[in-house]
C-alpha cells in the first residue's frame, strides 16, 4: 500500500514539475527544441527532454497518460525511475542507421509512458486485446508519418521508433 503511495506521489510531482515547465516555456516563449533528443543529442538533452513538451495540450495529454497508467495499476517508483530510464537512453543514433531520423529533436514524456504500458502488460487481464491495441496506436503512428510524408508534410522525427521500442523494452523486462 505504501509502495503505490509512493509512486502515485511521484507521478503527481513529476505531473507538476510537467506542467510547470511547459506553462513557463510557453509563456516565456523559451526554444524548447534546444532540448530535445536527436542524432547526436548531448547528454543533458536526453535527461531533460521527458520534461519539455511541443504544446500545453502535449504536456496535458502525456501527463494523463502518466497519471492513467500509476494510478490504475500496480506501478512502484522503481518502475517509473526505469521508465525514464528506458526513454533516456534511447539509442538515436544506431537506431537512425536504419530508420530515417532527422536532426530534429523530439520532447515529450509519451516514451516514459509507453515503457511503463509495456511494464504492464501482463497485469491486463485482456492482454491479447490490451497489447493489439498498443500495437494498432503504434501502427497509426507509422501510417500517420508515412502517408503524411507521401502528402509532403514534413514528419521529420518519427516518434513511433521510440514509443516502439519503448514499449517492446518495457514488455521484455
Amino acid at each position: 500500500m505504501v509502495r503505490r503511495e509512493k509512486a502515485k506521489t511521484t507521478a503527481l510531482v513529476l505531473t507538476a514539475v510537467v506542467m510547470t515547465i511547459s506553462i513557463v516555456c510557453h509563456y516565456s516563449h523559451f526554444p524548447v527544441a534546444g532540448f530535445g533528443i536527436c542524432k547526436g543529442s548531448t547528454i543533458l538533452a536526453r535527461l531533460l527532454y521527458s520534461f519539455f513538451h511541443a504544446s500545453f495540450i502535449h504536456a496535458l495529454l502525456n501527463c494523463w497518460s502518466l497519471l492513467a497508467i500509476v494510478f490504475y495499476f500496480d506501478v512502484s517508483v522503481s518502475l517509473i525511475l526505469l521508465a525514464y530510464l528506458i526513454a533516456a537512453t534511447f539509442p538515436v543514433d544506431t537506431v537512425s542507421s536504419y530508420v530515417f531520423i532527422s536532426d530534429e529533436p523530439t520532447v515529450g514524456l509519451s516514451a516514459l509512458c509507453f515503457a511503463l504500458v509495456g511494464m504492464v502488460a501482463l497485469q491486463v487481464e485482456g492482454k491479447r486485446l490490451y497489447n493489439l491495441c498498443v500495437i494498432a496506436y503504434i501502427f497509426f503512428g507509422v501510417c500517420v508519418h508515412y502517408f503524411g510524408s507521401l502528402f509532403g508534410v514534413d514528419m521529420a522525427m518519427p516518434n513511433f521508433v521510440i514509443h516502439l521500442y519503448c514499449y517492446l523494452f518495457g514488455l521484455f523486462i
